[in-house]
């Protein structure tokens, strides 16, 4: 990833999505996905960005509309579909109880698990750039 200042994490990232990522959140998943250090993981995106803008089309009706087409970089369009994720976690309602979050769990063991693999580069994680 690159930043405006004079710092570069260069480190894994996970990044946490799923069917309630949306709009803006989608984007910025999307455009993190690109990146080498970041693994996305849990479930597809909701497939809804674009800006929606809304629109009253008479008789009570409400139609969002939206104001562009966000794309994968391929040049598919996202919406609908969404963005599936690197790693997918099929994680059911029932599996959140309690204390419990296998996304969360499984997120934690993956950068865990690449920081154990991958020491960090002489001068850590943080590069000047």
């Amino acid at each position: 990833m690159r930043t405006a200042g004079p710092w570069n994490y260069v480190g894994p990232v996970v990044v946490l999505q799923g069917q309630k990522t949306m709009s803006s959140a989608e984007s910025f998943a999307l455009a993190l996905a690109q990146c080498p250090q970041v693994v996305t993981l849990g479930d597809r995106t909701a497939g809804s960005s674009g800006n929606p803008r809304q629109v009253e089309a008479g008789n009570g009706i409400v139609v969002n509309l939206p104001r562009w087409i966000d794309r994968d970089p391929q040049g598919k369009p996202i919406d609908v579909v969404g963005i599936s994720p690197k790693v997918t976690i099929d994680a059911k309602p029932e599996d959140f109880q309690g204390n419990d979050d296998p996304v969360l769990t499984a997120a934690l063991k993956n950068v865990r698990d690449r920081i154990e693999k991958q020491k960090p580069p002489s001068g850590g994680w943080l590069q000047r750039r």
